[in-house]
């Protein structure tokens, strides 16, 4: 069975698979989930690969079953948030994530960016002319699938501000 585009958010459990073979769990989205995301027990020889996960909370959990993949041809899982490293810049992270339950599982190909249904949109304003020394504002919102939303703005100078879950950020140049 071939579960595609899920999207499950601050649900009890994502999904709760209590028997199955052969189940293939892709291009999804669970996010803030109460407890888990996935739930696997007795389940065998499946695949989760290119989701994201995303909360505070543990995000899956294996037991009972055995041989399931949590990748595909060295494609992962998005992991937020994450407790790995990308050394070589490579977009993997460099450690696996371990999946709870004793089932001796993991992904060893755990992605550093998050895979979304829609890429992200971005609107602003901005002063029509910037006279240095200045303060100006520049304001903007950001959204994308995930709640968590990271923008940065790049000024033509180089210079760069970040601002995290922001609608809008002052800007000083000197």
């Amino acid at each position: 069975m071939d579960l595609s585009a899920i999207n499950v958010t601050r649900s009890s459990i994502g999904i709760d698979v209590l028997s199955s073979t052969s189940l293939s769990i892709r291009y999804s989205t669970f996010l803030e989930q109460v407890s888990w995301d996935i739930y696997f027990s007795n389940v065998r020889d499946s695949t989760v690969w290119h989701n994201n996960f995303v909360g505070q909370h543990a995000h899956a959990f294996s037991t009972r079953g055995g041989a399931n993949e949590w990748n595909f041809a060295g494609i992962g899982n998005f992991w937020y948030p994450t407790t790995y490293v990308d050394a070589d810049s490579n977009g993997i992270g460099d450690s696996p994530v371990m999946i709870l339950g004793g089932s001796n599982e993991s992904d060893p190909f755990p992605r550093m960016l998050a895979w979304w249904h829609r890429g992200p949109s971005l609107n602003g304003t901005a002063p029509g002319q910037v006279v240095e020394d200045r303060t100006f504002d520049v304001f903007w919102n950001a959204t994308d699938d995930l709640v968590y939303v990271s923008t940065s703005l790049v000024l033509q100078d180089g210079g760069v501000v970040n601002a995290l879950n922001a609608s809008w950020a002052s800007v000083t140049r000197a």
